[in-house]
């Protein structure tokens, strides 16, 4: 008696975590964070709407439009109000509206002390197996280091760092701000097209051996168009 059994590929199944769309709105969320001096939520919202900027309530935080297409939130963080920008306002629009409502408010309102910061977040991959992923990094001639579960990688970029919380769950990678997004994800589609092409082998490579230990032979190996692998094995009753 013969079976067929389909290995559906992984190229279809997988692919960069959400998309280049997701990616990419993913980058945009990151935060440009600015400390402020005021005391209080009160003297906050009574300083924005008399230098003339509308303040709109989201729960504990306030939006504020500063430009036709831009706008910000004051968030309270670490026992001070922070204005929160988008990173991908331009710096030009972002230190021109710092400069006005200094100028109406007639006195300094942003730390020069503060340090403007991105809020560097993990972001979930499709690689599951460090094995794998190592394999294909070495196949890319990307150098790296292993610290604990965590695999840091040199680019000409910049570094990446891959890490996984527990076996058998999905491995995040720490997305630097300084990194080039668009340079990031064409090498992040790399090496999931190819971690993927490493997974359905050792899928193939394992399907194999399991059908050797149970007495079952190869009668026929198809390749079709999708990449997919189609086995025919010949089961002795």
């Amino acid at each position: 008696m013969s079976v067929s059994i389909v290995a559906i590929p992984v190229v279809i199944t997988m692919r960069v975590v959400m998309g280049k769309k997701g990616f990419e709105n993913w980058a945009a969320s990151m935060e440009l964070v600015k400390e402020t001096s005021f005391i209080n939520k009160e003297e906050l919202l009574v300083t924005i709407k008399q230098c003339g900027y509308s303040m709109e309530p989201y729960g504990n935080i306030f939006k504020t439009k500063f430009t036709p297409q831009n706008y910000l939130f004051w968030s309270y963080r670490d026992d001070k109000w922070v204005a929160v920008f988008n990173k991908h306002v331009d710096e030009v629009s972002i230190n021109k509206f710092m400069d006005d409502l200094e100028q109406k408010a007639k006195r300094p309102i942003f730390k020069e002390s503060s340090n403007s910061k991105v809020v560097v977040q993990n972001f979930p991959t499709n690689f599951q197996n460090l094995k794998l992923l190592k394999k294909v990094l070495d196949s890319n001639s990307i150098s790296f280091q292993e610290q604990n579960n965590r695999i840091i990688c040199h680019l000409e970029i910049g570094e990446l760092i891959f890490s996984q919380p527990a076996v058998n769950e999905a491995i995040t990678v720490e997305v630097l701000p300084q990194l080039d997004m668009e340079h990031l994800f064409n090498q992040l589609v790399i090496l999931d097209e190819e971690y993927k092409m490493n997974v359905q082998e050792h899928t193939y490579q394992t399907l194999l051996e399991k059908a050797h230990q149970k007495g079952f032979a190869v009668e026929q190996e198809e390749f079709l168009a999708d990449n997919s692998i189609v086995l025919t094995l010949n089961v002795r009753a």
